[in-house]
């Protein structure tokens, strides 16, 4: 089990000398489905496509590959907001449960993705992720999970935004992947700055 988010973190720019409190779970994974149209908006933009990306072999693909890394993330938060609209334990248990299991797969511990050499291993990308995720942990699996649960604060925030009356969907959508899309970056090794490179 993750120990609860307490540790200060840095600014997404490491030369950033700022530092924010990184939230507690009490902060985190608990948005009110105040509006279930909201969240159904919010998981349609977000899935849409996802499983069209999903290969259809046993293999599900290299984690070298942009797509197969947005479709792990994709569909983690699908398995995440599907239980938007349950009690907060089982909210927060399929946040900490979708968090766990995009670790193992980033550092290579699911046999049915193929990892990157030296790069999907602990040490390796949990340290990288960690400094532009802004997570203090020194476990491999915890920083990956906490890296995740970094994204999902994101996409919570925006999911509060999309619910404002008269937000139209052209103003959110294109936020959402944006999200993913820099983390999935991440994922791959890329950091923010180069990111806009890209």
């Amino acid at each position: 089990m993750l120990p609860p988010i307490t540790k200060a973190r840095e600014m997404t720019n490491p030369n950033d000398s700022q530092l924010e409190a990184y939230p507690d779970d009490d902060e985190i994974a608990k948005p009110q489905p105040d509006d279930p149209e909201a969240w159904r908006d919010m998981s349609e933009a977000l899935f849409s496509d996802a499983s069209a990306k999903a290969d259809a072999t046993e293999r599900r693909g290299y984690l070298g590959d942009d797509v197969v890394v947005e479709t792990l993330l994709r569909n983690a938060i699908s398995w995440v907001m599907n239980d938007m609209e349950e009690p907060e334990q089982v909210r927060l248990a399929s946040l900490r449960n979708a968090a766990t299991s995009v670790a193992k797969v980033l550092l290579g511990m699911d046999r049915k993705y193929a990892a990157v050499r030296r790069w999907n291993e602990p040490g390796a990308i949990d340290a990288f992720a960690a400094k532009w995720c802004g997570s203090a942990e020194t476990d491999p699996m915890e920083r990956l999970a906490h890296c995740f649960l970094a994204m999902m604060n994101e996409l919570f925030a925006l999911a509060d935004y999309v619910a404002t009356p008269g937000v139209l969907a052209e103003q959110w959508k294109w936020q959402v992947d944006a999200i993913v899309q820099r983390y999935v970056a991440i994922f791959l090794g890329i950091p923010p700055h180069q990111q806009a490179i890209m």
